[in-house]
């Protein structure tokens, strides 16, 4: 959880994770002026009730991203490499703001093994 422009986002990894290849894990995010919530996403739908902005699903090689960190203005996480056989790696993005005061990911850092 971060507090951002008056908001507190709450960050958390849905689906199904650790699982190589087959991971469905992503990170959503809901915010609240409250700190004790209700977390909302983008479109109103509260996080209890199976809401949640996507911040980042499976791309390209990294499958089942989660498990993440924000800290500095980044974001850590782990994900699985398609291009590895489904090697454990971390990741690292920028987290940045949008007009609306949602939270965007910026360009990843080369990857690290875990």
């Amino acid at each position: 959880m971060i507090s951002h422009g008056g908001w507190y986002y709450l960050f958390s990894s849905w689906d199904r994770c650790c699982v190589g290849l087959k991971s469905t894990y992503r990170i959503v995010v809901g915010r609240s002026k409250s700190i004790t919530g209700p977390y909302l996403d983008r479109d109103g739908k509260a996080l209890t009730d199976g809401g949640g902005t996507t911040v980042l699903a499976s791309m390209s090689n990294q499958i089942g991203p989660g498990g993440q960190s924000i800290a500095g203005g980044m974001l850590a996480y782990h994900y699985s490499d398609a291009n590895a056989g489904g090697l454990s790696r971390l990741g690292m993005r920028s987290l940045t703001w949008s007009a609306d005061g949602w939270p965007q990911l910026g360009a990843g850092l080369p990857k690290a093994r875990l």
